[in-house]
């Protein structure tokens, strides 16, 4: 069914996103989607198979979203702290002694 096609590669693609760590909420559930469309499909209820894999499909996306958010988040807290790093250093050390004027 190529709707469980997508639903399973885009509940890989959360994955690899680390979307367990960065929307744990949503990673969970688009898993619970998925596993309810399986186990439709094994019921051979297709019509409720194809609503919890695209269900999937979306909370996937959702996880995905938020998980490039986190650490895209954290990046620019990073720099963020990389900057005061270097202000501080520039104002700090960057001073010169009367002593060291010509």
């Amino acid at each position: 069914m190529q709707d469980m096609d997508a639903a399973t590669r885009a509940f890989s693609m959360a994955r690899d996103a680390n979307a367990q760590l960065y929307a744990p909420d949503e990673f969970r559930i688009a898993g619970q989607h998925l596993d309810q469309a399986q186990e439709a499909e094994a019921r051979e209820n297709f019509t409720a198979a194809v609503r919890f894999a695209r269900q999937s499909v979306v909370d996937s996306d959702l996880a995905i979203a938020r998980a490039r958010l986190g650490k895209a988040r954290e990046s620019v807290e990073q720099l963020q702290q990389e900057n005061v790093n270097l202000n501080r250093d520039l104002n700090g050390n960057g001073r010169s002694s009367p002593e060291a004027q010509p």
